[in-house]
């Protein structure tokens, strides 16, 4: 059964983290197909100053904007799917209480690393101004605008991560989801 039908409608939180959840696995997937494409253009683009000398002119200025893009698309999904590193041996050896209440403090450290995350590349972005690329000029500005919504969008899926992880600690005998 898959977390959607898993859910029911008496459950809104539940349902709302499987829907971000799988949205988020959508992306990435998007993502991934995107950076494998990106692999290929630089193996295509290997070969032919092998073989012809003839480089695919401005791919690596196509790449340096995408692969900020692609990186960031993928942290939703790290974040909704809890990917990130845990040591749980602590919890685990404490009960089922404290295990909540470490994964509560481990989901708040988690956005507050990805708060300043997101608030330093939107620095980044607006000192950008209207900077393009060597060799194609395309403008380096929208890629990063980009790669800001999308580390704003993982912050909002942390931030339920973060709320998932509390109403399970504030339900009887507890434990926030792993």
């Amino acid at each position: 059964m898959s977390p959607l039908q898993a859910s029911s409608p008496t459950r809104p939180l539940a349902h709302l983290d499987a829907l971000v959840t799988a949205g988020a696995q959508r992306l990435a997937y998007v993502a991934v197909f995107c950076l494998v494409v990106i692999g290929l253009a630089t193996m295509v683009d290997v070969l032919m100053r092998w073989l012809a000398n003839a480089p695919l002119h401005g791919l690596e200025d196509v790449i340096k904007l995408a692969v900020a893009v692609v990186v960031t698309a993928c942290l939703p999904a790290g974040m909704a799917k809890r990917s990130n590193i845990a040591i749980r041996f602590l919890g685990d050896t404490l009960g089922r209480t404290a295990h909540g209440v470490l994964e509560l403090f481990g989901d708040l450290a988690t956005l507050a690393f990805l708060v300043v995350l997101t608030w330093q590349l939107a620095v980044y972005t607006a000192e950008l101004g209207h900077r393009t690329t060597l060799i194609l000029e395309l403008p380096t500005q929208p890629s990063w605008i980009a790669a800001c919504v999308l580390a704003v969008l993982a912050c909002a899926v942390q931030a339920l991560r973060l709320v998932v992880s509390a109403a399970a600690l504030a339900r009887p005998g507890g434990a926030a989801p792993r």
